[in-house]
């Protein structure tokens, strides 16, 4: 008795409640497109928009509550579906980017090994910035289009003839 019987769930748009790490709190905004995916339904990319910004952190996670809507006026979403969601966080700006694994740590430096045109390798000392999925940002003497070695690059030394064979990485 008093206790609920059913739950009436409205699946034409769905709420994406998203734990953001503290550092990103103050690039939150809530203007603009997100992106949602599912690992559970390859290829299905949804816009959505953050309608709320939690200002009460987790405090053991660190984390802020950000809520997101989506529409899924075909019902393909499922409830309780395991989402992604790629949030704008601050200005955009150009970078170069490498495959993570292209950067070998060496000592306290960081290092890309870069193919020439005789197809041996360059060292390359970088920094590194932020990274999304399989991507980082470097800076040095790595220049957009530069193919970089990415396997195998830990026992590498400069000078060394390579045989490059690309490798496809999901875009960031």
């Amino acid at each position: 008795a008093g206790d609920p019987v059913m739950e009436i769930v409205a699946l034409d748009e769905l709420e994406v409640r998203v734990d953001v790490p503290e550092r990103y709190y103050r690039n939150l905004k809530t203007t603009g497109e997100v992106t949602v995916t599912f690992d559970s339904l390859p290829g299905l990319q949804v816009n959505g928009r953050v309608s709320a910004i939690v200002p009460k952190a987790d405090p053991q996670a660190r984390t802020f509550p950000v809520k997101v809507r989506i529409p899924n006026r075909d019902g393909r979403i499922g409830v309780g579906m395991l989402a992604q969601v790629v949030l704008p966080a601050g200005e955009s700006y150009r970078a170069t980017v490498v495959p993570r694994d292209a950067v070998v740590r060496q000592g306290a430096e960081q290092v890309v090994f870069l193919i020439n045109g005789d197809q041996k390798v360059e060292r390359a000392t970088v920094s590194t910035g932020d990274g999304v999925g399989s991507w980082i940002v470097v800076e040095g003497p790595v220049k957009p289009g530069t193919r970089v070695v990415t396997r195998g690059n830990e026992r590498l030394q400069p000078g060394q003839q390579v045989r490059g064979e690309p490798l496809e990485y999901a875009l960031p």
